[in-house]
C-alpha cells in the first residue's frame, strides 16, 4: 500500500493507536498493530517503525525470539538500512538474545555452572564479517560486543539515564575511554563533517530515551559492564578489528538516509510532559477584567456586585443576572445599589430556610 495522501491517515491513525496502547500497558497488542502497518509496505517502512517500535514493543511483551527472527528474515525485504545496522536493533538483538538465554538457563535440566559459561562466551576476534550473519546462533555477549564496536555512543547516555552515577564507577571508566575513541580516527573523520556522527548520535539519544528501562535490571547492567570491559581489552590487543567496523559504518551512515527517519524527534518518545515555565503561569493565573470592564475587579458597566453572605443557591442564581458580578478582587458586596431592583424582588432568603 502506497504511504500516499489517501492512506497517511491510516498510517498514522493506527500509529498513534500503538502507541496509546503501548502506554496503557498493551505491548503485544502495539507490537501485532505494528506488524500489520509494516506488511503494509515493507520495503518502504515508511514510518520507520523499524526504527523505533518493533524492538520495543516486542522486548517489552517478551517476544524475543520473534525479535531475533525479524532481524534475520528482514533482509529479504530491502530494508532501508541493513538490520544489524540499524543501531536499535543491534542492541536489542543482544538484549532479546540475552533474555533467550536467561530463560533457557532457568528452564535448563542441566548444572547452572555449564548454562552460566555458555552464555556468557564469546568469540576471542570481534570482526565486521559477523554483522551480516543470522544473530540466532550467535551469543547475547558477541551481539551485543558487536553493538558496542559499531555505535558506542550509546553507552553513556544509556548509563547515565539508568543511573547518574554510573559511568563514573570504575569498572567503566577504562572501558568508556577506550570504546568512545573507537570512530575518532582519521578514518570516521569525513563521516563526523557529513553529519553522520551528529545523526548516530541523536539515534543513540532517541534509543536511550525509548529503551532505558529494558536495561535497568541489576543482571542486565552487570552483563553490559562484563562485555564492555572485554570488548575494550580486545581493541586493546588488536582482538577486534577496529578499522573494519568504522568502515563498514561509514559505508552505511554517509550516504543520505530516507526522510521518515530523519524525521525522528526526541520528544516522541520521552515520557516527559513539558509544562509551562512558573513565570508565564502566575499571569495566565490571575484574573482578568472581562470585556467591557472598567478595571475594577470582574464589574462591567452598569453591574452591581454580588452579595457573598447569604444562602449559596441565592447566589448562584442572582450570578446569572446580566447586572450582577464580582467587585474589586474578586469578592461581592454586602448589599446592592439602588436602581430599580431589590435582592428581594429575585430571591426570598426565607425560602431556603428549614
Amino acid at each position: 500500500m502506497a504511504f500516499d495522501s489517501h492512506n497517511r491517515t491510516l498510517f498514522n491513525a493506527l500509529s498513534r493507536h500503538a502507541q496509546i496502547l503501548g502506554k496503557q500497558g498493551c505491548p503485544r497488542t502495539a507490537l501485532e498493530l505494528c506488524k500489520l502497518l509494516l506488511s503494509l509496505s515493507p520495503s518502504e517502512d515508511p514510518l520507520a517503525l523499524t526504527y523505533h517500535a518493533l524492538d520495543y514493543y516486542a522486548i517489552r511483551s517478551a517476544e524475543y525470539a520473534w525479535l531475533l527472527q525479524f532481524v534475520h528474515e528482514s533482509r529479504a525485504f530491502e530494508p532501508l538500512l541493513p538490520p544489524r545496522m540499524q543501531l536499535n536493533l543491534a542492541f536489542s538483538s543482544a538484549l532479546a538474545k540475552f533474555h533467550l538465554e536467561e530463560e533457557q538457563k532457568a528452564s535448563s535440566s542441566s548444572s547452572s555452572s555449564s548454562s552460566a559459561s555458555a552464555s556468557a562466551s564469546s568469540s576471542d576476534i570481534l570482526s565486521s564479517e559477523m554483522v551480516d550473519i543470522d544473530p540466532s546462533p550467535c551469543s547475547a555477549s558477541d551481539l551485543l560486543q558487536q553493538a558496542m564496536c559499531l555505535f558506542p555512543e550509546v553507552l553513556r547516555p544509556l548509563l547515565k539515564k539508568v543511573n547518574e552515577h554510573e559511568a563514573n564507577k570504575r569498572v567503566w571508566v577504562d572501558a568508556l575511554r577506550v570504546l568512545e575513541g573507537l570512530h575518532s580516527s582519521s578514518i570516521s573523520s569525513a563521516a563526523s563533517e557529513a553529519v553522520s556522527r551528529a545523526f548516530i548520535e541523536r539515534l543513540a539519544t532517541i534509543y536511550v530515551e525509548r529503551m532505558y528501562s529494558l536495561w535497568s535490571g541489576d543482571a542486565v547492567l552487570s552483563w553490559l559492564a562484563q562485555q564492555a570491559q572485554l570488548v575494550s581489552q580486545k581493541l586493546l590487543d588488536g582482538r577486534a578489528k577496529r578499522a573494519e567496523f568504522s568502515a563498514i559504518r561509514l559505508s552505511v551512515y554517509a550516504r543520505p538516509l530516507p526522510a521518515a527517519v530523519r524525521a525522528l524527534q526526541l520528544s516522541d518518545y520521552s515520557d516527559h510532559v513539558p509544562t509551562v515555565p512558573e513565570e508565564l503561569r502566575r499571569p495566565m493565573m490571575q484574573q482578568q477584567p472581562l470585556p467591557g470592564g472598567n478595571g475594577n475587579g470582574m464589574l462591567g458597566p452598569g453591574q452591581r456586585a454580588l452579595d457573598l453572605n447569604q444562602h449559596p443557591l441565592a447566589v448562584f442564581l442572582q450570578s446569572m443576572l446580566p447586572w450582577m458580578g464580582l467587585g474589586p478582587d474578586g469578592e461581592g458586596a454586602g448589599q446592592l445599589e439602588d436602581n430599580g431592583f431589590h435582592e428581594d424582588d429575585f430571591v426570598d432568603d426565607a425560602a431556603f430556610d428549614d
